[in-house]
């Protein structure tokens, strides 16, 4: 076994083909040894995760705003069925797999006539409600729901058929590549392109990353929309939150690359981005020769002591960004209503002190409001936005992780016994976090290791029980393990 997954991995292949296929061969092997009753082969595992490449955290692949504005605005162009089947997609979130096979009868109302959208994931191969809140989605369901019914009376199952040529008769579900052929025609002939300008290829799954950022970005919370898209862990569902964090992130530094530093002449000072990050920085103020309550000190204290002192408003080393721009724009209103005190008391040598600041932060202030690149100005009320969203969108993934490390907790402790379940409340107490380590890993390997005595006795239940408890240990345990990492 260890030979043949070194074969896999000097192959030519992905990482997601070896994982398959080992995940594939194991399921093989276990199945053989323990329910076909294979004496031939070893009831101990062979596969361990541990030999699975490592996954990738993936991003969604949302479609761009400036493509998702296109489509809406040539939307009402689509024909009638690609028109409903968008509409629905672009709003609920469904599957293509799931929109081509839904039900006729896929509308359904509660007690208080709020509707809801009745389906069958074949990915997880169960049925699914989610609530309507759009009423567009209803009446295009609704009108689409007449139109089937006048064509196959009430022998089509499905709200989406093929047509009448290619159904031979019978009502049959619309096919993705149809589906899928047909939108990206539409999108060849409406010319629609994204940011580069390129003609842009639309897939059929963007539809519902689309919908799962947008609900991340209204703040919608992580467990609802988890239940919406029908996620069995809250895994899938953190994607959207790491998404949200890298967008904000990446617009942060843009923002960033805008901020621009000035010296007493006006003149900005350029220097490399990697010197500019934030912690660079953080470590650059312990050895600055100057604390400035507004802007830095570009001598440092390893140059000598300054002969400027606190006098830094007309030193040539005092550093302003456009950061400072709301302190600057208070200290020199201050100055000048210094000055015209000291014109009205007749204190020349104060006039002419504060004449002289006010010229130099009349000449910073016009430089650094001078546009940038394509124009935006007030940099500082964009940069601190940025900030927010960001701290909101790491927020929101510190919570995704919380609420799926509590939902592995929930799965643990079902099938568990109340003795084991006490001693976890007396080690970790309100919640159980990494000191329950040592007491899951002994759990896990006590359960393993009575596996068999079970298998042999023929003790089925108990056995299921078992690798539900074991499923649930590891899971479990793994997360435990990465938030320790961390």
């Amino acid at each position: 076994m260890v030979e043949y997954i070194g074969y896999l991995r000097d192959r030519q292949v992905s990482e997601s083909w070896i994982c398959t296929t080992l995940v594939t061969l194991r399921t093989l092997l276990e199945t053989s040894a323990y329910r076909l009753g294979r004496h031939d082969l070893p009831k101990e595992r062979l596969i361990f995760d541990d030999d699975l490449p490592k996954e990738k955290k993936t991003l969604p692949r949302e479609i761009p705003e400036e493509v998702l504005a296109q489509i809406r605005e040539h939307l009402s162009t689509l024909d009638t069925t690609m028109l409903r089947m968008v509409t629905i997609l672009l709003e609920c979130g469904l599957r293509i797999s799931e929109l081509c096979s839904i039900p006729f009868d896929c509308l359904m109302c509660d007690d208080t006539h709020e509707w809801y959208l009745k389906f069958y994931q074949l990915k997880l191969k169960q049925e699914h409600v989610i609530p309507l809140v759009n009423e567009t989605v209803v009446a295009v369901i609704q009108a689409q729901q007449e139109d089937t019914r006048a064509q196959w009376g009430g022998r089509s199952p499905y709200l989406f058929t093929r047509p009448l040529k290619r159904a031979r008769g019978q009502p049959l579900p619309f096919v993705r590549m149809t589906f899928a052929n047909r939108l990206n025609r539409w999108a060849l002939d409406k010319n629609i392109r994204d940011r580069h300008g390129r003609l842009y290829h639309l897939q059929s799954h963007q539809f519902r990353h689309s919908v799962g950022m947008r609900l991340i970005n209204d703040d919608v919370p992580l467990e609802v929309i988890r239940r919406l898209f029908g996620h069995h862990t809250m895994r899938m569902t953190q994607v959207y939150a790491r998404m949200r964090a890298a967008k904000v992130r990446d617009a942060l530094e843009r923002a960033a690359l805008s901020r621009k530093t000035v010296n007493a002449a006006g003149q900005v000072v350029k220097g490399d981005a990697r010197a500019n990050d934030p912690e660079v920085q953080l470590v650059r103020k312990g050895i600055r020769g100057q604390t400035l309550p507004i802007g830095g000190c570009g001598q440092l204290v390893v140059l000598g002591e300054c002969n400027y002192a606190n006098k830094c408003v007309t030193c040539p080393m005092w550093l302003t960004s456009t950061d400072d721009l709301p302190a600057l724009k208070s200290f020199y209103e201050r100055a000048n209503r210094l000055r015209q005190r000291a014109q009205e008391v007749g204190n020349q040598v104060v006039v002419q002190q504060q004449t002289h600041i006010i010229t130099n932060l009349t000449v910073r202030l016009k430089s650094l409001e001078e546009p940038v690149g394509d124009g935006t100005l007030d940099l500082d009320s964009q940069l601190s936005q940025l900030r927010t969203d960001l701290a909101e969108a790491e927020a929101g993934l510190e919570e995704a992780q919380t609420a799926g490390l509590l939902l592995l907790v929930e799965q643990y402790l079902g099938p568990e016994s109340l003795e084991v379940t006490e001693e976890l409340l007396d080690l970790c107490g309100a919640s159980i976090d990494a000191r329950a380590l040592p007491l899951l890993q002994r759990r896990l390997h006590e359960e393993e290791a009575q596996l068999p005595q079970l298998e042999a006795r023929g003790y089925v239940r108990l056995r299921e029980k078992g690798e539900q408890l074991i499923a649930s240990l590891r899971q479990l345990i793994a997360a435990l393990e990465q938030e320790k990492d961390a």
